[in-house]
């Protein structure tokens, strides 16, 4: 039988560094934990049926939350530079999303969140786009924040700046470029728009 050491593995090779993971042994698949970097959280609250989780810090003084009672998750998650939060609100379900914040950045989940499998959401390009005439970047880094009860289907990507509000729906493959101020919906497309109002979700029971 597996132990919890053998269950989550963490690299630290920073200073000041907290991590605390209260995910049952029984729980884990896997959680591998790397931190290059100072005074950095980590916090995993007890949950889940299913959890494999992947972090990569790069930098001090960053923030990984994911909040209690979660169900399914698995999650590539990257925090690369300084100052950066990605937090996950309660009763969380993530079947196969990438997490990526930078450059002073945060990407805010909120409660009761399902996500589909291969899923991007992301604060930045990661690499800049200048333009020739000013010298200036034009695709600055910008935080991403759902809001609660959001329903992301398969292949999404949700890109920097984005801004969803409560029980938002977003149709498989749709590529999120901008925000929507509006509850209640479904979007779609690429780029996304809303393609219907006044709906809501649910987990079917089984």
């Amino acid at each position: 039988m597996k132990t919890l050491s053998d269950l989550v593995k963490i690299v630290d090779k920073g200073e000041k560094n907290i991590i605390s993971v209260k995910t049952k042994e029984s729980s884990i698949r896997r959680i591998n934990i790397t931190i290059e970097g100072n005074n950095n959280e980590v916090f995993i609250e007890e949950g889940g049926t299913n959890v494999t989780i992947d972090l990569h810090i790069k930098g001090d003084n960053n923030l990984f939350f994911l909040d209690k009672d979660y169900r399914t998750i698995k999650t590539n998650v990257l925090l690369f530079g300084e100052d950066q939060r990605i937090t996950i609100g309660k009763y969380a379900h993530i079947g196969g999303c990438g997490l990526n914040a930078q450059e002073n950045t945060s990407i805010e989940i909120g409660d009761n969140a399902l996500i589909a499998y291969q899923t991007d959401i992301r604060t930045t390009d990661s690499h800049s786009v200048i333009d020739n005439k000013t010298g200036q970047r034009i695709n600055p880094a910008a935080s991403v924040k759902l809001g609660d009860r959001v329903w992301v289907a398969t292949q999404v990507i949700i890109s920097k700046g984005v801004e969803l509000k409560n029980d938002i729906i977003v149709g498989a493959k749709a590529l999120v470029t901008k925000s929507f101020d509006q509850s209640n919906i479904m979007i779609g497309g690429v780029p996304a728009k809303i393609i219907k109002e006044d709906v809501s979700w649910a987990l079917d029971k089984k």
